[in-house]
């Protein structure tokens, strides 16, 4: 990880970049615990019986950027329907809005959207806020296949900004929204998610509906993300702190 966090530095060295304008852009899955408990069902005069659980919920997705000054651009979800479903509808604020997809997960259409809509249009706004032209943006992405979108690429440079995909398997380690806001956020939906009795879809759509405010509001803070920067390494001069906890060759 040395030779990429020295790219890391470098950039900082020549661009000197300034806090609000270093971002990190990722996506969480928002699957949600199974039941704890389970029925076994006996068929009359059989020794082996079945086991009756819920069904796993199709894959939601939370699609957030953070910046290193504690600042968070409005959140995405991703929801596996083909229309915005009655039910998520008074989620929907400045800071939170929920995207129809029959699938659940980020691809190339999706980013692209995100990009043009969120991403992009936030970036110009805060130049304009901070009266800044020309200075450098630093992003910083993980290499999922939903990034290559070459109209984003050719954007990303007329935006100014560098953009740095981190080392596969090390996101764990170097990337700011794995290390604070999903760990916490995870953390708040398994404790705070009570597992419905019915065995339905809707039930379970339903309970996590229930949790994702309180969780995404308490963990999308300032403090939390100001650290995860810190401890993840990527601003200037601290990654020796991440380096110090890993051994000097492979085992």
């Amino acid at each position: 990880m040395k030779p990429w966090y020295q790219i890391v530095k470098g950039l900082h060295e020549k661009n000197h970049c300034k806090l609000s304008l270093i971002f990190n852009v990722d996506e969480s899955s928002l699957r949600v615990p199974s039941s704890a408990s389970v029925e076994v069902i006996h068929s009359s005069g059989q020794i082996c019986g079945y086991c009756k659980e819920a069904q796993r919920m199709d894959n939601a997705t939370l699609d957030a950027a953070v910046a290193a000054d504690g600042y968070s651009l409005p959140c995405i979800i991703l929801w596996p329907s083909v229309k915005q479903p009655d039910e998520l509808k008074h989620l929907l604020s400045p800071t939170l809005d929920i995207w129809p997809n029959k699938s659940g997960w980020m691809d190339k259409k999706n980013f692209k959207k995100y990009a043009e809509t969120v991403l992009f249009p936030s970036i110009v706004e805060k130049r304009k806020s901070m009266s800044l032209k020309k200075e450098k943006y630093l992003l910083f992405i993980d290499s999922h296949p939903s990034r290559g979108h070459p109209l984003i690429w050719k954007a990303f440079l007329e935006n100014n900004t560098d953009v740095v995909t981190f080392i596969p398997h090390n996101i764990h380690l170097s990337q700011p929204l794995d290390r604070g806001v999903f760990a916490t956020l995870k953390t708040s939906l398994s404790s705070s998610f009570d597992v419905p009795s019915s065995f339905s879809l809707s039930a379970s759509r339903k309970a996590l509906v229930d949790v994702l405010p309180q969780a995404i509001h308490s963990d999308f803070t300032s403090s939390v993300i100001k650290k995860a920067f810190k401890q993840s390494g990527v601003l200037h001069n601290t990654f020796g702190s991440v380096l110090r906890k890993l051994p000097e060759s492979s085992k």
